[in-house]
């Protein structure tokens, strides 16, 4: 072989071994690199373990140690920064809380956790007293308005002012409409009016603050949200199912009134003082006192009280004829018989359940019927209740059947 021939041969052998070896360096290299990281990787493990365990300060530590040593992108690196805020927050270290959530938008500006981390700041500077901080927070971050829709309108005229924030009048109008008439009618009054507005304001105040400190996130109220929201529908639903569906005739009034004229009519009312007292002898005191004598005297509760000093009074107790008497211990014969009764007579004393009682009489309201033109609208809103219950109970049916629903209520123990 010629002595050219072989030092070509052993150059590119040279060669070939040389890019081998550098292959071998670089692979190692980077296996290094890759054994260091997943070193790392240990310290963010641990911390979900510990912070699953519920050692949150232990976390905490190995969360910072991942962060100082690991390779994080900044996105990450803010995410991480807004959960070890939350952890040290639930310990009760606020200062620290509120150094980590600081650095989310340091680390990341555009980071979806940058709103709620300022949230947080402002929240914690509050319970640590730092009130000054807190507003001069708020000012430089106005993305933590809670109420964004407060712009002012064409016309609008400032009615109060927080911080620097503005209330305007058509925001306590749109409020008003929420009141019944009778309490829009009582705005005519200037102090009612100072009054409302206070009030519009303290709550605009504690609703702003209850979003900074994220109550509505607690799973509770969450709950409650959605019951009140389903509840809200439900009604909602029920004024175009039920209520736009009652019509209201003039001739179906008039037969609806004429069908229930006792329901249209003032009944009987009588007002009693009841009086109970123990022993047959001071029964017989009252009986023979009150032999003669059919209508109450101005003395007579005095008289009464003298001979039975034990004897217990109460006064203003109202009947209703028609309906139910709790608590009185009185047949329907003796309730029939008070009824009778004018005003100063009385009933009894009689024995029942081991004690003698007598009622007297104080007032008394005949019965009254009215003319239809006279409570026509009590008369229509009767209608459209009756009315609406009747389209309720057949939209239940209806439902009920649609949607092949079965009850068990056996089942709920």
């Amino acid at each position: 072989m010629k002595k050219d021939t072989r030092f070509m041969i052993l150059f590119f052998s040279q060669g070939v071994l040389g890019i081998l070896l550098g292959v071998l360096v670089f692979q190692n290299f980077e296996s290094g690199k890759t054994s260091d990281q997943g070193g790392v990787d240990v310290f963010k493990d641990v911390a979900s373990k510990l912070h699953a365990a519920g050692l949150v300060n232990q976390a905490a530590r190995q969360y910072e140690k991942y962060l100082e040593k690991g390779k994080v992108d900044a996105k990450v690196k803010a995410k991480m920064s807004y959960s070890l805020g939350e952890l040290y927050e639930e310990e009760g270290h606020l200062e620290e809380a509120i150094s980590w959530f600081y650095k989310v938008e340091l680390l990341d500006p555009q980071s979806t956790y940058v709103t709620e981390a300022n949230k947080r700041i402002v929240t914690l500077l509050e319970k640590l007293k730092k009130f000054g901080a807190a507003r001069a927070f708020i000012k430089d971050k106005t993305t933590l308005s809670t109420d964004k829709g407060a712009v002012k309108r064409k016309g609008a005229a400032i009615v109060a002012k927080v911080g620097d924030q503005n209330i305007y009048d058509y925001q306590l109008n749109e409020y008003v409409d929420s009141f019944d008439r009778k309490g829009q009618e009582n705005l005519k009054s200037h102090k009612v009016k100072q009054e409302l507005l206070q009030q519009y304001v303290i709550n605009q105040i504690l609703w702003q603050k209850s979003k900074r400190l994220g109550l509505e996130k607690d799973p509770s109220f969450i709950k409650k949200l959605e019951n009140v929201t389903k509840q809200l529908l439900v009604e909602r639903l029920l004024k175009n199912e039920v209520e736009k569906k009652i019509k209201v005739d003039e001739v179906d009034l008039k037969n609806y009134f004429k069908a229930n004229r006792s329901k249209f009519s003032q009944k009987s009312v009588i007002t009693l003082t009841k009086i109970e007292f123990k022993g047959k002898d001071h029964s017989q005191k009252i009986k023979a006192y009150l032999k003669g004598r059919k209508k109450e005297t101005k003395d007579l509760i005095t008289e009464i009280k003298k001979r039975v000093p034990s004897a217990l009074f109460e006064k203003g107790i109202t009947l209703t004829k028609g309906l139910p008497s709790p608590g009185l211990d009185l047949n329907p014969s003796q309730m029939n018989n008070l009824f009778k009764k004018e005003k100063g007579e009385w009933s009894g004393p009689f024995l029942k359940s081991g004690a003698y009682k007598m009622y007297i009489v104080t007032g008394k309201t005949r019965p009254q019927e009215y003319a239809y033109d006279d409570i026509k609208k009590v008369v229509k809103q009767s209608y459209k209740v009756e009315k609406g219950q009747g389209l309720y109970k057949k939209l239940v049916q209806e439902s009920f059947k649609n949607e092949n629903v079965q009850l068990f209520v056996e089942r709920w123990k």
